[in-house]
This record gives C-alpha cells, sequence and structure tokens, in this order.
C-alpha cells in the first residue's frame, strides 16, 4: 500500500508540474496573439485540457489510496499484536468438469441442489471476456465530465433550464475566468460564484479540492450553501445531448467569415464526420453572444433533408462554437454565377423547389427565416439545396415584429412589400418560365392573405417542373 500511494504521489507531482509549464506557455502566446487569432492556440489548449485531465485522475487516486491506508491502519491498530483467530474449515465444492464423472454429493445436500450444481458443472461460459477495469466514481471525474457542468452557456438561458427550486447546474462566467453556481430558489434564479484559492474551491466555509468533491457536499450533506441565502441544492440539471467539447472537434482551414467570427472546416474525431464550425469572437459583449447561439437553439428542433443539419455546440469555454455538417458546394448565390450559365432551367426548378420544401419545413413549425435568399442557402454534391444561416429567424411566438436590441438587421431585398411600401417588382430574369414569374407575382401580393403559402409554392414548383423539357 505505502509502495502504492509513493508511486501514486509521484506520477501526481509529474503531471502537476506538466500543467504549470502548459499554462506558463499558453499564457506567454495568449498575451503575444491578437484576439481574432486566439482560436489559432486550440491545439496547446487541449493539450492543456488533457494535461489537467490525467492530473485531476492521478490526484484522486492519490487520495484515495490515502483514504485507503488510513481505514487499514485503523483496523491493524485495532486488532493489536495478538495473533488472528483460525479460519473457519470449509468444504470442497469443487465441481466435476465431465458431465460422466458424478459429484460427490455433501451430506443435507437437497437433490434440487445436486442437480444444480451438475448443470453449472456443464454449461460453462462459452466466450471469455477481459477482466472488468476500475470504473471512476463520478464524484472524481474532471469538472468538464461532470453532467451539470454547462460551459459558457448564456446567463438567460440558465433561467429556461431552472424550472424547480434547488434545480442547480454550473457554468463559466461569460467576460470572467470564474465558475458559478446557478440555483432556482424561491422562484429566483441565484448565482453564487464559486471561490478558488490556494488550490482549493468553496462558497463559504470548508474548501475542497475540486469542484465536483464541493458540489457532492452540498448535495450529500442537504446543507445550505451560504448562510445567508439558505439555499439547498436538490437536483443538478444535466447539459443537453448538443454539447460537444472542444477536444471533440478538429478545425480545419477558414471557409468564411460571419458576423460573429469565423467559420473552419473541421471533423469530429469520434467518427471524422466532416463539420463546419462557427466560432464566436471571445470579444464581443454577453448579449451578443447569446445571440450567436440563437441559431443553434433554433436548428436543434429541426431535422429536413433541405435544411442544414446541427450537430452540435462548444460552450464549455471560449471561444463558443456551432458545429454544423459541411455541406462542400458552398453558398447558392456563388454556385449560381458561376455554373448558372451551364445549368439547364429544369435543374435551377429542382433546386427551387428544394428551397421550398425546407420552408414548408420550417412553416409547419411556426419559424419565419426571415433571410431566405441565395447567399444563405448551400448547395450539395448532389445540387440539392438546403436551407442555411439562421442567425435572424425567429419562432412565432416570439413577438418578432417588436423590434429591440442594438442589431436591428432587415434583409431589404427580400422584406415584404407593405414593409417598404415602394411598389417596385422585379422583372423576370433570362429563361424564366412564365408560370414560375406567375407564382412569384403572388408571392409579392400587397395583401398578405392573398400571397400562396410556402406548401402551395413547393407543389407549383413540382408541377412546373415536370411540365418542363
Amino acid at each position: 500500500m505505502e509502495e502504492e500511494l509513493a508511486t501514486a504521489t509521484e506520477a501526481m507531482s509529474s503531471k502537476g508540474q506538466r500543467v504549470q509549464d502548459l499554462q506558463a506557455e499558453l499564457l506567454g502566446e495568449e498575451r503575444s496573439v491578437r484576439p481574432r487569432e486566439r482560436v489559432h492556440l486550440l491545439g496547446k489548449r487541449q493539450a492543456l485540457q488533457e494535461a489537467q485531465l490525467h492530473f485531476q485522475v492521478s490526484l484522486c487516486a492519490q487520495a484515495k489510496l490515502q483514504v485507503q491506508r488510513d481505514v487499514l491502519r485503523r483496523k491493524l491498530d485495532q486488532l493489536g499484536s495478538s495473533a488472528p483467530p483460525p479460519a473457519l474449515p470449509l468444504q470442497d465444492d469443487r465441481q466435476s468438469l465431465s458431465s460422466t464423472e458424478p459429484e460427490p454429493e455433501r451430506p443435507g445436500a437437497s437433490a434440487l441442489e445436486t442437480l444444480r450444481n451438475h448443470i453449472s458443472g456443464i454449461f460453462r461460459p462459452k466466450y471469455s471476456v477481459p477482466p472488468a477495469l476500475p470504473l471512476l466514481p463520478e464524484v472524481q471525474k474532471p469538472l468538464c465530465q461532470q453532467a451539470w457542468y454547462h460551459g459558457a452557456i448564456p446567463r438567460a438561458e440558465v433561467q429556461e433550464l431552472l424550472l424547480h427550486s434547488g434545480d442547480f447546474l454550473v457554468r463559466e462566467s461569460q467576460g470572467k475566468q470564474e465558475h458559478v453556481l446557478s440555483v432556482l430558489w424561491d422562484g429566483q434564479p441565484r448565482h453564487f460564484i464559486i471561490q478558488a484559492c490556494d488550490d482549493m474551491y468553496r462558497l463559504e466555509g470548508e474548501g475542497f479540492r475540486t469542484i465536483p468533491l464541493l458540489i457532492d457536499h452540498f448535495l450529500q450533506s442537504r446543507q445550505p450553501i451560504t448562510k445567508k441565502s439558505g439555499v439547498v441544492l436538490a437536483k443538478p440539471i444535466p447539459k443537453d445531448k448538443w454539447v460537444l467539447n472542444h477536444e471533440d472537434v478538429l478545425l480545419g482551414e477558414r471557409i468564411g467569415r460571419g458576423n460573429f467570427g469565423e467559420v473552419f472546416s473541421g471533423r469530429l474525431l469520434a467518427d471524422n464526420t466532416p463539420v463546419a464550425v462557427k466560432s464566436c469572437r471571445e470579444t464581443l459583449p454577453p448579449e451578443l453572444k447569446a445571440k450567436f447561439l440563437q441559431e443553434a437553439r433554433i436548428l436543434k428542433q429541426y431535422s429536413h433533408p433541405n435544411i442544414v443539419k446541427l450537430i452540435g455546440v462548444c460552450t464549455q469555454k471560449q471561444p463558443i462554437y456551432i458545429v454544423m455538417e459541411l455541406v462542400q458546394g458552398g453558398d447558392f448565390l456563388t454556385f449560381l454565377r458561376s455554373e448558372g450559365q451551364q445549368l439547364k432551367v429544369k435543374e435551377l426548378l429542382k433546386m427551387t423547389a428544394n428551397a421550398a420544401a425546407g420552408m414548408e419545413y420550417l412553416e409547419s413549425k411556426h419559424c419565419i427565416h426571415r433571410d431566405l435568399a441565395a447567399r444563405n442557402c448551400l448547395v450539395t454534391e448532389k445540387n440539392s439545396l438546403k436551407i442555411s444561416d439562421f442567425g435572424m429567424s425567429r419562432e412565432e411566438e416570439d413577438g418578432i415584429y417588436a423590434s429591440t436590441g442594438g442589431m436591428k438587421q432587415i434583409p431589404v431585398k427580400w422584406t415584404a412589400p407593405e414593409a417598404l411600401n415602394y411598389g417596385v417588382r422585379l422583372d423576370p430574369p433570362e429563361q424564366c418560365p412564365e408560370d414560375v414569374y406567375r407564382l412569384m407575382q403572388r408571392c409579392w401580393e400587397y395583401d398578405p392573405r392573398k400571397r400562396p403559402s410556402f406548401s402551395t409554392i413547393h407543389q407549383e414548383l413540382a408541377s412546373i417542373r415536370k411540365r418542363q423539357r
């Protein structure tokens, strides 16, 4: 036991030094790099995260061995120096592995027990399995692996997750390198900063080596987390299935830039799935970071072949990522400018019908996209269309016509006529079928009640395509 403890202590010391070296190295590089380029330091952050994980595991192993040693010493002290009691005589319970060799009966053994032992000797396990590995208790797992740790989620989203008194989660404070315990109490969300000092974590009073140990203490003891608040932890709220770790995603080249940050190609390390990764600049204020995540909150409700698919979100630390399927053909506007002259009208009608099918689905879900345009549609390798960029989308119940906030974006070219009231209509493009232009004019009707639904638009485009040679 002493040898195991010494080995564990030595391993913990080595890994602790590795963590300190990586932290110092990363801090030096972050100070010399501009904020918009810090996303490229992800490799070093991943190495630091892995080193911290190994250090926490070593720390827990050392603590476990110390407890076992102390328990063993106390038991040995209680026994004193007297000799141990004699062992109880045990009967030979070996069973024959042969079906022809009778097993000797023990005195008093029932016929049923004899039959059971005989059958167990015949039906041996067919396959051998590896020995069971020791499982790490939940409380000994690192913070990032705790189900109740939500990372850098917006404070407003916390209020939606906490529904009952005592519900709680731990998150990263946006803009500060602090962890916050959020609890619903007396109908109101309460937020407590977890104090970190001298490698110990506390709310008030006793300190603990890790945040999971701190949370487990208050959850098991049912003690108030602070005397003044009287708040008692009752139920941890787990992160949803869409949350990924930054280490789950391998970033590739930059493929674009958006209002909130840059867009990269990438892969999921678990299965090598190609993905597109939208990053959010760390320097943005919290309200814009919440707006950035709004697209993911909308997309995770939907599943349709003509809607770009959400893979997950990385909110465990900064920068925040939205991970989506990678559509290799790029945006439809660029595609039309480069390939449009070579496409037949029937092929263009198919792609337009794809967009209408996606919008029909959104319409059925009471979602208003508000920025449907060629630049916001993506082209697959099979020339199918997927609707993307839900940054301006709203649920119909959200009160979207009440203009609030600082980013009042209006897609002028795609705004309804009554919103601009100029009365100008675009001429049909070259090679546009007359049926399509008549459908366009119906969509431009000044009276909204006379405009066709997306279901009707989809059906009519499909019908026009069938008639097209």
